[in-house]
Order: structure tokens, then sequence, then C-alpha cells
């Protein structure tokens, strides 16, 4: 993953195919930092999230270069769904450490009455 990043700062020329293919490899490695619950990977990650969703707004706004649209279209759809997951995972994450804690608030309140 760091060998991306550096990918990402110092190649000016990425492909259209290769910056919708990165992004989506980024996705697939923040899903398992989330499963490992591995922080430092999935901030990684998602500072290369940005950097990438970066680059691809600018390529929407300055024109995409050498593909036509219709070929990038199932890089795009397999890019939607890679986010989806991402964000499904993300929220489940979110909802089991909110029921942890929660657990935690229970059992302290628990202890403190006895």
């Amino acid at each position: 993953v760091m060998t991306l990043a550096a990918e990402i700062k110092t190649s000016e020329t990425i492909e259209d195919e290769q910056l919708l293919c990165l992004t989506i490899e980024v996705y697939e490695d923040a899903l398992l930092a989330l499963e490992r619950q591995d922080t430092p990977l999935l901030n990684t990650c998602l500072r290369n999230r940005r950097r990438l969703l970066e680059r691809i707004k600018s390529r929407s706004t300055e024109g995409w270069e050498r593909a036509p649209l219709d070929l990038l279209q199932p890089l795009f759809e397999e890019l939607r769904d890679a986010e989806a997951r991402f964000i499904k995972a993300l929220d489940s994450s979110v909802n089991r450490m909110r029921d942890e804690m929660m657990v935690s608030r229970e059992h302290r309140k628990a202890r403190q009455v006895y």
C-alpha cells in the first residue's frame, strides 16, 4: 500500500483505466483494513482514496484522455460497487463499535450499583 501512495504522488501520467483500477484496489485494501481492524492501513487507504478521487474529479472536469467513456463504463460500475461495499462495511463497523461501547457502559453502570 505504501508503494501505491508513492505511485499516486509521483506518477503524474496515470492512464484512465489505471486510475480507476487503482481506486478500486484502494477500496479493497480499505475493506481488508477494516476487517483486520488495522487503523494505520485504513488511514493510508483513506488518504490514497482522497488523492485518487481528486484525480478522478479533475479528469471528469478536464476530460478523460484516451479511453472512450463506454470502455471505461464497466470500471466505473466496479468502482461504484467497491465504494458501496466499503461504505456498508464501514457502517457495520461503526455500529459494532457503538454497540460494544453501549455494552461496556452498561457493565460499568451495573458495577457501580454493587
